[in-house]
Formats: structure tokens, C-alpha cells, sequence
């Protein structure tokens, strides 16, 4: 196919969305169902603001899997708010994001599914919260590289060797009613379901599939800043929190697992406090040096 073109729509959504790819370059080389015959492809295809999608690998019909590439470059975080629409807690007021990697599908039972992702990366991206209507974003992220990312649907594991994230900007306030802004970024809460005084049907249990084992080797935050204002007195109080540097290391979803954590924050230009040691956040326990330097009241 050359110079083609794919309306897509999805009515499934709360608000229908749709979007255009063109133009379409796909290629299939050869067609054998014999086993084990590799059928390689290619495809590639822009949207119309310019974001861009690659594809390309092989698959086979006996078995049916599919091995290949993939990449995505410049998808707009309108884009992604457009499809996410009232799933989305958060208005995205821009950025854009860009990633590649490789997998492996073996379409059997059970089903396997394996993806590494060499880095996933985010550009400037702002978080408003919803209705904002052009206002400033209270979350700004220039960039953010998550790098490493392993996925493997049989073993049940997910594992990232780093995210770094470079010069983010909080702002934060209290409100008279002493409710957090930043509160009203997060999902609202489902309603409680209704109890019945009738006794529930017995339903045969099945064995639930075990938890996925999550791990994240280092989180680096860099240059980042936190305005933070009380407007639940008057005169308001207002303070910033720059830079901040914080690395956390050793991540792990599993039960006891200890952190470690190094962190330095600046208050106001004219203070540090400084933050080293281990964190386990069940049981809680931690243990940590704290340095405070040039501290002013």
C-alpha cells in the first residue's frame, strides 16, 4: 500500500473519538500459512498533526505470534486527552511523548506477551485540572525519561531500571477551607454501593491469577521547584521549596521491601535540609541523617 489512508473512530467512548492516519506506506512480503514461515511486514503512518507510527517485524500463522519493532513519535498529549476524555482526571495542556521498543505475542493458552522498551519519553508536559480553560498548569514536567522498561505477561513482571525527571514545577495551595488544590487532580472517589440486607448468592470461586511483580531500580528528580502558599490566613504565606534533588533507589512490589532514598531540598534561597537513609513503607519504619544548613526563621 502507497500513499493510503485509515479513518479511525471509536463510538465506544463517552464522547466519540476519531482521528486520521495518512498517509499509509505497508508492506507484505509473501504470504505462506506453511509452519513457522515468517511473513515479514512494514508499516508507517502519520496523523494529521503530525504524529507518527512504525511497525515492523514478522509473523506466523502456525503458530500464530508475531515478533517486531514499534515506535511513536510526537504523540500530542491532546491527542491522548481527546481519547481519554472523562476517563481523564486531569486536563493535559500540552506536551508530547515518544517511544520505541520490540515484542515478542504468541497467540496461545496461555497467551504470551513480552515487551522491552528501550526509553519512553515525555516533552514539556503541563497538568491543569479539569475546566481550566487556558489557565496555568499547576503541574509543569519539561522532560521525563523513563528508560529499561521489561514487560513479560507470562513471568508476571514489570521492571524499569530508571526514570529520570528534569526541572518539574509544583504549585500548591491551601485553600481557606483548608483543602489542598493538588487534591482536585485525583480521580473523584465511586460512590458507595448499596447494601442489601438479602444474603449475597454463593458464587464459586476461581483462582486468581498472582500479582504482578513491579520494580523500579532508581527514580532521579532534578531541579525541581515547589511554590507553595497558605490562603487560609491572612496575609497569605507563601514559600518556595528549590531546587530539589531526589534519587530513590531499589523499588520493589514486594512485601518488606526497603527503599533507599537521598534527598536535598532548598527553602526559600537561604536554607537546605538534607535527607539520607532506608524507607519500608509496610511495616512503616525508616531511618534516616538529617542535615539542615543555613536554616533562617
Amino acid at each position: 500500500m502507497h500513499e493510503g489512508r485509515i479513518a479511525v473512530e471509536d463510538d465506544s467512548r463517552g464522547q466519540p473519538f476519531s482521528t486520521t492516519l495518512t498517509p499509509i506506506e505497508f508492506t507484505l512480503n509473501d504470504f505462506p500459512t506453511a509452519p513457522d514461515f515468517q511473513n515479514a511486514y512494514n508499516f508507517e503512518g502519520s496523523t494529521l498533526a503530525g504524529e507518527r507510527l512504525t511497525w515492523n517485524g514478522q509473523f506466523t500463522v502456525q503458530p500464530l505470534g508475531s515478533t517486531g519493532r514499534f515506535a511513536v513519535a510526537g504523540l500530542k498529549a491532546a491527542t491522548i486527552a481527546s481519547y481519554l476524555k472523562d476517563a481523564l482526571p486531569v486536563e493535559l495542556a500540552s506536551g508530547s511523548l515518544d517511544l520505541g521498543g520490540e515484542y515478542r505475542l504468541a497467540i496461545a493458552d496461555p497467551l504470551g506477551l513480552t515487551v522491552t522498551l528501550p526509553s519512553v519519553k515525555l516533552h514539556d508536559f503541563a497538568i491543569a485540572p479539569k475546566g481550566a480553560n487556558g489557565g496555568m498548569p499547576w503541574i509543569a514536567v519539561p522532560e521525563l525519561d523513563v528508560s529499561g522498561i521489561a514487560f513479560s505477561l507470562a513471568d508476571r513482571k514489570l521492571g524499569v531500571e530508571r526514570v529520570d525527571v528534569s526541572d518539574a514545577k509544583v504549585s500548591v495551595w491551601r485553600e481557606a477551607d483548608g483543602s489542598l488544590n493538588v487534591m482536585k487532580l485525583m480521580p473523584p472517589q465511586a460512590p458507595a454501593a448499596n447494601v442489601t440486607a438479602s444474603a449475597p448468592a454463593a458464587v464459586p470461586q476461581t483462582p486468581s491469577a498472582p500479582a504482578f511483580d513491579i520494580s523500579v531500580a532508581t527514580i532521579a528528580l532534578r531541579g525541581a521547584s515547589v511554590d507553595v502558599e497558605d490562603r487560609s490566613v491572612r496575609p497569605s504565606v507563601k514559600f518556595s521549596l528549590a531546587p530539589i534533588a531526589l534519587t530513590v533507589s531499589g523499588y520493589s512490589s514486594a512485601p518488606g521491601n526497603k527503599l533507599a532514598i537521598d534527598a536535598s531540598v532548598g527553602v526559600n534561597g537561604k536554607g537546605t535540609v538534607a535527607a539520607k537513609g532506608d524507607l519500608v513503607a509496610a511495616p512503616l519504619a525508616a531511618n534516616f541523617d538529617i542535615e539542615i544548613g543555613r536554616a533562617h526563621v
